[in-house]
């Protein structure tokens, strides 16, 4: 499914399917960039870091 062209219809689709806990971060690459370098890096030190602060398990949106 190709993405919107507009970032607030993407902010709703995802709206859609994620708990409103969900951590969301934005990252300027596909479906297929997040799994390769130099994003994948970027992902797993995001993961990590929700994983070990409490306070990064609030809902909220940040650009990466």
């Amino acid at each position: 499914m190709p993405s919107p062209a507009d970032p607030a219809e993407a902010e709703r689709q995802w709206n859609t399917c994620l708990p409103p806990s969900a951590v969301r971060r934005y990252l300027p690459t596909d479906h297929y960039g997040i799994v390769a370098a130099p994003h994948v890096d970027t992902v797993a030190t995001a993961i990590r870091a929700t994983l070990s602060s409490p306070d990064a398990l609030a809902h909220r949106t940040a650009d990466l």
